[in-house]
């Protein structure tokens, strides 16, 4: 970092402790930065980072030498949201995670649960139909509210829960969607209303902002939902971001700046031609992302242009003061602010869906369903793999002991739920898995075959599918060295722990850890999907089967999660 950059960041964290306590003393007012009352500066409390959808975070994140140390299958389209160290993880299922991957609590592992955003101390996040609040630090459902509509995003402040509720994809209806404000405490409506083609909503500065198909952007009074102002804009806007004062619009080749508080342009950027347009919205930048591969950087109060390239690959997924974050496929590359020059590369097993970037890692979620903890070599602070677990794994195999071209035990009989470590004790060797249990979803180390780890790393799996699983390592197997490990059924009658398959993988800087068990908390809910439209009730199983492959992202604006680049 240079000291230009540190400069920057010492007066801007100096500006944002003195704005801080301006806000406190204003009763009802609601800006970009409000969702994470009560979370520290390392945090990633939900899509787009804030309700803004500004996309910024100011942490020392990681940018080279990016390497995976946990890969964890969760299922469906996973959003996640970091506060506190637990990361939690919306998809198939809705859990709270430690770093390592293994599990506080969870809940609906065969249902779809959209991106999580978590807000002083409670966890929001929707399914088909209703939005539900579950307290933080053990799951407990504190209250759910039925919009009956297909298609809901939450975008939580410490004062009021914003919902964007819609019954259709917007480019394929003329029907009004529905924004509505409720009570933190209890999920009651405070205020709500309709919005023509209801498309993209952010939350800034005492106001909800709402796009319209109509090709229109309304700025709403956040604590009563009176419109304070209209604004025609010449398109379909296709995503909003709010912050310090102003609203921003961007089209398909067009972007445009509103006063917050008027509606009134303060300034507006033309492409040469149209192409799809995103954002990252810093303190004193704005990047804009034209067809991913053109970078243009503007001042956010003027609109003068600072700089552009055609030299980038993929669409912005996350801004700090000194990297711009971008997903090109399977790849999240990282590329400096100052001039777009790569910094580093992090590669998934699959097309990347969302990230999130906090002090010391990054986590990214694939369309496969799995979610990785991705840090900087070298540069890792936390304790080992498992080490906040509250204890080890139940199986420890080494891998080379001794230099043996072995794993020893070769054969490891485990009941269903357990972890299976694997400790490296010589360099050279992965396991690749040759066959599995149906249903099992096991993928060995991280990488394709040809990649290999050395003395000192570790490696973790729970298996939930009892059966049996055969493996080896690539490099040796020619000479032996392979492996079984034999799930049995469980033999407890009391619950047990959850059956997500958690993956762990703790690099050559953390040797000395160990693995925990993965651990749940019953997902216990009465039925209430029968509920009215509009009600909120207190205890029950929300209403579940959201279509597979629908996974809105809370905070971004977006009403799909699904969110390729193409």
């Amino acid at each position: 970092m240079t000291f230009e950059q540190r400069r920057r960041r010492f007066l801007r964290c100096l500006g944002a402790a003195v704005g801080v306590g301006a806000v406190g003393s204003t009763a009802n007012v609601s800006t970009a930065n409000a969702t994470a009352v009560g979370s520290t500066r390392g945090d990633w409390p939900m899509g787009g980072h804030d309700v803004g959808s500004t996309r910024y975070a100011n942490v020392d994140a990681p940018v080279a030498d990016l390497r995976a140390t946990t890969r964890v299958s969760v299922g469906g389209y996973p959003g996640v949201a970091v506060v506190d160290d637990v990361v939690y993880v919306g998809g198939r299922s809705l859990s709270a995670r430690r770093r390592d991957g293994t599990v506080k609590w969870e809940h609906g592992e065969t249902n779809d649960w959209r991106v999580p955003a978590v807000v002083d101390g409670t966890v929001y996040s929707t399914t088909e139909e209703r939005v539900h609040a579950l307290d933080a630090a053990d799951g407990e459902r504190e209250w759910s509210f039925r919009t009956g509509t297909r298609f809901t995003v939450v975008l939580p402040t410490a004062e009021a829960v914003y919902l964007v509720a819609t019954d259709y994809l917007p480019r394929q209806s003329d029907e009004d969607g529905t924004v509505y404000a409720l009570n933190p405490a209890d999920g009651s409506v405070r205020w709500k209303r309709s919005v023509p083609k209801l498309w993209t909503t952010s939350v800034a500065d005492g106001s909800v902002y709402a796009s319209s198909g109509e090709n229109r952007v309304y700025g709403l009074d956040a604590t009563s939902g009176e419109r304070r102002w209209v604004r025609d804009v010449d398109g379909r806007p296709s995503a909003l971001h709010a912050d310090a004062g102003r609203v921003y619009v961007s089209q398909d080749g067009r972007l445009t700046a509103l006063d917050a508080n008027s509606g009134g342009k303060q300034w507006r950027y033309v492409a040469p031609s149209d192409g799809y347009c995103s954002l990252a919205v810093a303190p004193d930048a704005v990047y804009l992302v034209r067809q991913a591969a053109e970078l243009t950087v503007f001042d956010p109060r003027t609109g003068v242009e600072r700089w552009s390239t055609r030299r980038t690959d993929g669409m912005p997924m996350a801004v700090t003061d000194d990297a711009l974050y971008l997903r090109d496929r399977r790849s999240l590359n990282v590329v400096s602010t100052e001039d777009a020059s790569m910094l580093g590369r992090f590669v998934a097993d699959a097309r990347i869906h969302l990230a999130a970037v906090t002090d010391d890692d990054l986590f990214v979620t694939d369309v496969e369903g799995n979610l990785y903890r991705v840090v900087e070599q070298g540069r890792e602070t936390t304790t080992a793999a498992g080490g906040d677990a509250g204890g080890s794994a139940a199986a420890t195999v080494g891998v080379g002991p001794d230099g043996e071209l072995v794993f020893a035990p070769e054969t490891v009989t485990v009941p269903a739920g357990t972890t299976v470590q694997w400790v490296w004790y010589s360099n050279g060797h992965g396991i690749a898995v040759d066959s599995q249990p149906d249903g099992a979803d096991w993928r060995g180390t991280p990488g394709d075959e040809e990649r290999t780890f050395d003395r000192g790393f570790r490696y973790a799996h729970t298996f939930a599918v009892p059966g049996t699983y055969e493996y080896r390592c690539p490099a040796h197997d020619v000479a032996g060295m392979t492996g079984t490990v034999v799930v049995t059924d469980s033999t407890s009658t009391t619950p047990g722990p959850s059956t997500t398959p958690a993956t762990t993988v703790a690099g050559t800087s953390r040797p000395d850890g160990t693995t925990a068990t993965t651990g749940s908390m019953s997902g216990g809910l009465a039925d209430t999907s029968d509920a009215p439209e509009g009600t909120t009730d207190s205890g029950g199983q929300p209403g579940m089967g959201l279509l597979a492959g629908l996974a809105g992202v809370a905070g971004a604006g977006y009403l799909l999660g699904r969110s390729g680049d193409e």
